[in-house]
Protein backbone atom coordinates (compact mmCIF):
# COMPACT_ATOMS: atom_id res chain seq x y z
CA UNK A 1 0.00 0.00 0.00
CA UNK A 2 1.48 3.50 -0.92
CA UNK A 3 0.21 6.43 1.00
CA UNK A 4 0.53 10.04 -0.53
CA UNK A 5 1.57 12.85 1.66
CA UNK A 6 0.67 16.00 0.81
CA UNK A 7 3.28 18.83 1.21
CA UNK A 8 1.22 20.31 3.94
CA UNK A 9 1.37 17.26 6.11
CA UNK A 10 4.75 16.60 5.76
CA UNK A 11 5.59 20.04 6.94
CA UNK A 12 3.56 19.37 9.51
CA UNK A 13 5.17 15.97 10.68
CA UNK A 14 9.05 17.01 9.78
CA UNK A 15 8.24 20.41 11.91
CA UNK A 16 6.47 18.44 14.61
CA UNK A 17 9.85 16.42 15.27
CA UNK A 18 12.15 19.85 15.29
CA UNK A 19 12.92 20.90 18.67
CA UNK A 20 14.23 24.63 19.08
CA UNK A 21 18.00 24.59 20.45
CA UNK A 22 17.89 27.02 23.19
CA UNK A 23 20.72 28.72 24.68
CA UNK A 24 20.90 27.25 28.26
CA UNK A 25 23.57 29.81 29.41
CA UNK A 26 21.94 33.15 28.35
CA UNK A 27 18.36 31.82 29.83
CA UNK A 28 20.56 31.25 33.27
CA UNK A 29 21.58 34.97 32.50
CA UNK A 30 18.42 36.22 32.20
CA UNK A 31 16.70 34.82 35.44
CA UNK A 32 20.32 35.47 37.55
CA UNK A 33 19.44 39.17 36.44
CA UNK A 34 15.40 38.91 36.59
CA UNK A 35 16.75 37.84 40.15
CA UNK A 36 18.76 40.75 40.89
CA UNK A 37 16.42 43.10 39.89
CA UNK A 38 14.35 41.76 41.88
CA UNK A 39 16.30 41.57 45.12
CA UNK A 40 16.64 45.58 44.11
CA UNK A 41 13.21 46.44 44.59
CA UNK A 42 13.08 44.52 47.54
CA UNK A 43 15.66 46.13 48.79
CA UNK A 44 14.30 49.61 47.89
CA UNK A 45 10.88 48.93 49.24
CA UNK A 46 9.08 49.07 45.81
CA UNK A 47 5.83 47.42 46.59
CA UNK A 48 4.26 47.25 43.50
CA UNK A 49 7.45 46.43 41.03
CA UNK A 50 8.29 43.82 43.95
CA UNK A 51 4.89 42.32 43.62
CA UNK A 52 5.02 42.43 39.67
CA UNK A 53 7.78 39.21 40.24
CA UNK A 54 4.80 36.77 41.43
CA UNK A 55 1.80 35.49 39.52
CA UNK A 56 -1.63 35.48 40.53
CA UNK A 57 -1.19 31.76 41.66
CA UNK A 58 2.03 32.06 43.33
CA UNK A 59 2.62 30.11 46.50
CA UNK A 60 4.93 31.47 49.40
CA UNK A 61 6.14 28.83 51.82
CA UNK A 62 8.13 30.11 55.07
CA UNK A 63 9.32 27.73 57.69
CA UNK A 64 6.87 28.28 60.58
CA UNK A 65 4.17 30.03 58.82
CA UNK A 66 1.05 29.42 56.90
CA UNK A 67 1.12 29.15 53.53
CA UNK A 68 0.20 32.22 51.03
CA UNK A 69 -1.96 31.35 48.41
CA UNK A 70 -2.29 33.82 45.87
CA UNK A 71 -0.63 37.20 45.00
CA UNK A 72 -3.17 39.20 47.37
CA UNK A 73 -2.06 37.38 50.29
CA UNK A 74 1.99 37.26 49.64
CA UNK A 75 0.96 41.46 48.70
CA UNK A 76 -0.02 41.16 52.79
CA UNK A 77 3.05 39.75 53.94
CA UNK A 78 5.25 42.12 51.89
CA UNK A 79 3.05 44.91 53.07
CA UNK A 80 3.61 44.18 56.82
CA UNK A 81 6.97 42.94 56.63
CA UNK A 82 7.92 46.60 55.27
CA UNK A 83 6.47 48.48 58.78
CA UNK A 84 8.60 45.91 60.47
CA UNK A 85 11.08 48.71 62.08
CA UNK A 86 14.59 48.18 60.49
CA UNK A 87 13.26 45.44 58.55
CA UNK A 88 15.30 44.84 55.27
CA UNK A 89 15.85 42.30 52.71
CA UNK A 90 18.09 41.64 49.93
CA UNK A 91 19.42 38.73 48.02
CA UNK A 92 22.20 38.08 45.74
CA UNK A 93 21.43 34.49 43.41
CA UNK A 94 24.79 32.32 42.75
CA UNK A 95 23.73 30.02 40.51
CA UNK A 96 20.59 28.29 38.10
CA UNK A 97 20.45 25.69 35.74
CA UNK A 98 18.22 25.59 32.55
CA UNK A 99 16.58 22.20 31.03
CA UNK A 100 17.49 21.27 27.31
CA UNK A 101 14.30 21.82 26.64
CA UNK A 102 14.00 25.45 28.54
CA UNK A 103 11.22 25.06 30.04
CA UNK A 104 12.34 24.66 33.57
CA UNK A 105 14.98 26.07 35.72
Amino acid sequence: MIYQLSAPMLLTILLGCYEKKIDTKAEAEKLMQVSREWSQSASADSIEKTMSYWADSAVFLSAGQPILNGRNEIRGMVERSGKIPGFKISWEPISVSVSQSGDMA
